[in-house]
C-alpha cells in the first residue's frame, strides 16, 4: 500500500482501526515505525527484545516484548491480549502511550531537551 495514495491510506487505517494486535516478528528493523503506526490506532505489539523496541513497547501494557520468535510464545501474547477485558485496556493503554509519546512534536520536544542537557 502507498500510504500518499487517499485511497490505500483509507485501507492501512482500517486494517489497524480492526486489528487485535500486530505481531512484529523483525529480525533486522532498528526503530519499527508500524509499530507506532499502529499504536496511533491503540494496536498492542508483540516483538522481539531487539533494538529500538524494547523502548516502544510497555511489556503487559503496550503489547509484549518477547525474548524469541516461537510460535507457542507468541500465541501464549496474543491469548493474553484477547483474554484482557475484551482487549480494550490494551487499546487504551497502547493509543494513550504513543500519543504521548511518540507524535513528531512530542519527539522533538524529547530531542531537545537532550540536547540541551548536553550543551550544559
Amino acid at each position: 500500500m502507498n500510504k500518499n495514495k487517499p485511497e490505500d491510506l483509507a485501507k492501512l487505517e482500517n486494517v489497524f482501526r480492526s486489528a487485535l494486535c500486530l505481531i512484529h516478528p523483525t529480525q533486522k528493523d532498528m526503530t519499527p515505525l508500524v509499530i507506532v503506526e499502529a499504536g496511533y490506532f491503540g494496536v498492542p505489539t508483540i516483538a522481539p527484545a531487539k533494538f529500538g523496541i524494547p523502548e516502544m513497547i510497555i511489556d503487559g501494557e503496550t503489547g509484549f516484548i518477547i525474548d524469541e520468535l516461537s510460535s507457542d510464545l507468541i500465541a501464549d501474547k496474543v491469548s493474553k491480549i484477547l483474554n484482557s477485558n475484551g482487549n480494550k485496556m490494551f487499546r487504551k493503554k497502547t493509543r494513550e502511550h504513543f500519543i504521548k509519546n511518540f507524535t513528531w512534536e512530542q519527539v522533538g520536544k524529547t530531542t531537545q531537551i537532550e540536547i540541551e542537557k548536553l550543551n550544559r
